[in-house]
């Protein structure tokens, strides 16, 4: 079993990296949803949170810049 293992666990980890990966990607992405400001880069992850004036607004701010750092972290 010793040597099946990691024989066994190295695809389920590439697959891993792959996903963490593609979400990085995702979320770091271009983010043209808005056609008036079209950005490179998502504001959530540019400005800080407090830009927002909705206080609602700004607690997914800080939620979204929380998942990016967990999943650069996991990767």
């Amino acid at each position: 079993m010793e040597f099946w293992y990691p024989i066994l666990v190295l695809p389920i980890n590439i697959a891993f990296v792959a996903l963490y990966a593609a979400s990085i990607g995702g979320q770091a992405g271009a983010d043209y949803l808005d056609p008036t400001r079209p950005s490179r880069i998502p504001w959530y992850i540019a400005k800080p949170c407090n830009v927002a004036a909705n206080q609602q607004i700004q607690g997914y701010c800080t939620q979204a810049k929380g998942l990016f750092a967990a999943t650069v972290v996991m990767l």
